[in-house]
């Protein structure tokens, strides 16, 4: 069990910055890149009501951000970019792909639609879903990033540490590899809905299950909180090793700095049977020192 929280924070990470701040509010334009070979159609040119339909669109928008499309329309007094086929979003921090999206340049919202891929840069982290919503922070919210549709899943790998003056790596597995299924450096989140709320947790509800090297996580509901260092696993939840298996409603495991696990509580029909031991009580709680269980209690 002592691996199986690794790389977590990747995951928490993904919306702390879901839009560059400068572009937040400012009111500008985003601006269409030349292509001498798109069409653009200009309505109410001149009026509040102004609308741009672009093929073969490009465009640029306050802070970086990149928008690329088949077609895209443009409403500038509603600041919304309609995006159709092939839709590619990029900024410093992660890239998105999907085939529809809606972006609104000043509040920084995204609502993508159909085999929605966003991935963050520094180290490759994807969240794969049929519907995303990014919702960016304000003063009276934390940012808000919801996947839900068909049966989203989360890949964090863990950040590689970069030596120092040296350029961070930009480790971006293939499509084929996510498919296949994460390599050992990787921790997997499937769920109905997974949900991250201001960079410092995420949760995935419905069916979820967490996968980590050896170690599998099943609950109707699983949740990291980066701040406190906390996993809840909630409803029927188990935890599965080569040769131990821990159950209970409820299962509770704190984490150190370094992403290992240094207790974990079952509680509520709590059970753990491993290779030369069988255990049943109302509460039972593990403690880990040097890789191991140091000390068992059931309660």
């Amino acid at each position: 069990m002592r691996n199986g929280i690794v790389a977590l924070t990747a995951l928490v990470a993904m919306t702390a910055s879901a839009a560059p701040a400068d572009a937040q509010q400012t009111g500008e334009p985003c601006d269409l890149l030349p292509n001498p070979t798109r069409t653009l159609n200009i309505s109410n040119q001149g009026t509040p009501a102004e609308s741009w339909f672009i093929t073969e669109a490009v465009l640029v928008c306050p802070g970086g951000r990149r928008i690329v499309a088949d077609t895209a329309t443009y409403s500038l007094a509603a600041s919304q970019i309609t995006l159709n086929g092939d839709v590619e979003v990029d900024d410093i921090d992660r890239s998105l792909r999907s085939e529809f999206a809606q972006y609104f340049t000043e509040s920084g919202q995204l609502h993508a639609r159909t085999d929605v891929v966003l991935r963050e840069t520094r180290n490759g982290s994807v969240i794969m879903s049929e519907l995303l919503d990014i919702y960016q922070e304000t003063p009276e919210r934390e940012s808000l990033l919801i996947a839900t549709g068909g049966r989203p899943r989360a890949i964090m790998y863990e950040q590689a540490e970069t030596p120092a003056g040296a350029e961070p790596l930009m480790a971006e597995p293939a499509i084929e590899e996510i498919v296949a299924g994460a390599p050992r450096d990787s921790t997997i989140l499937d769920a109905q809905e997974i949900r991250i709320t201001g960079g410092q947790s995420f949760r995935g509800t419905g069916n979820a299950v967490l996968l980590r090297d050896s170690l599998t996580a099943t609950a109707q509901a699983i949740e990291f909180n980066d701040s406190t260092r906390r996993m809840d696993l909630m409803g029927s939840a188990v935890v599965q090793l080569p040769t131990q298996e821990l159950r209970g409603d409820t299962i509770t495991a704190t984490v150190d700095a370094s992403d290992q696990i240094d207790e974990v509580l079952a509680m509520h029909n709590a059970s753990l049977q491993a290779e030369d031991l069988n255990v049943t009580a109302p509460a039972i709680r593990l403690m880990f020192a040097d890789g191991g269980i140091e000390r068992l209690v059931a309660m």
